[in-house]
């Protein structure tokens, strides 16, 4: 991954966590919830009607990353500050909302996304440069919404649909929603819960921005999406202190085992 490329600021560390896949090792509690989230679907959607993808490849073009799901192009992401580049036009994925205008062009209508993300984070007890992502699309037909309002209709289903995931796996929490902005979604929520005594954060979502449907040969169709990291929900519902365990060879949250563990508690090199 280390080129010779004057864009590339991959380092060792960071290049050797691709491949370990930790949302795919079924006893990992990356792994669990993943499952419980798909489990969520299959029970609310029908078996297999949400096609769920877990193994793309974390180097994207920089138009994947960054311009088809309209980040601006003097957004601070695009930095190499923020983005870690292997050469001028391909990144790591800072998000799984980069396979999105991919699947969409594939013909996937109703699918879900999991994968290894890549951010430079400093580095402290809830951020770590490497994490896991989950993204849920679902695109609707216009008989769909025959009759009705079409962005009202995408977002009532949206909202019933996470208001249930984040009770199937909280149990019977209260939820509020709060407006937001993601530049691929329009209107844009974010979904919180109170657990344990306090508000908390669980996932971003909205519907989908007409351009990006365009672009990929669905002009006129409505689509729901969603973007949540796995390690945010593992971390309270399995009360894990340090984000930085997730990549430990301690036994408790069935890992292992992994090069130099010892090194994340140290001054880790970006």
């Amino acid at each position: 991954m280390i080129t010779g490329d004057k864009s590339n600021n991959v380092t060792d560390h960071i290049f050797e966590k691709i491949g370990y896949n930790l949302h795919k090792r079924a006893d990992h509690p990356l792994g669990i919830i993943k499952a419980a989230i798909e489990e969520y679907f299959d029970e609310t959607f029908g078996k297999d009607t949400f096609t769920s993808f877990d193994d793309m490849y974390p180097v994207v073009t920089t138009y994947a990353n960054f311009d088809s799901v309209l980040v601006p192009p003097d957004h601070v992401s695009r930095g190499s500050n923020d983005t870690y580049y292997v050469d001028e036009t391909h990144v790591l994925r800072c998000h799984t909302s980069a396979h999105q205008l991919e699947m969409l062009k594939d013909g996937a209508t109703k699918f879900l996304v999991t994968g290894d993300v890549y951010r430079r984070d400093s580095i402290d007890a809830t951020h770590f440069p490497v994490f896991h992502q989950m993204e849920g699309v679902r695109v609707f037909d216009h008989t769909e919404w025959e009759g009705g309002d079409a962005v009202q209709v995408a977002q009532t289903e949206l909202r019933n649909t996470l208001e249930g995931l984040a009770k199937h796996l909280f149990g019977d929490v209260e939820t509020r929603w709060v407006d937001a902005y993601f530049p691929f979604t329009e209107p844009s929520m974010e979904l919180e819960i109170f657990f344990k005594g306090e508000w908390l954060e669980v996932l971003g979502c909205g519907v989908m921005q007409g351009a990006i449907l365009t672009e990929a040969g669905l002009e006129g169709k409505k689509a729901w999406a969603f973007g949540l990291g796995l390690e945010r929900l593992a971390m309270v519902l399995f009360d894990v202190p340090d984000i930085r365990l997730f990549w430990s060879d301690d036994k408790r949250y069935g890992l292992g085992p992994f090069p130099n563990p010892g090194t994340l508690f140290a001054d880790y090199p970006e």
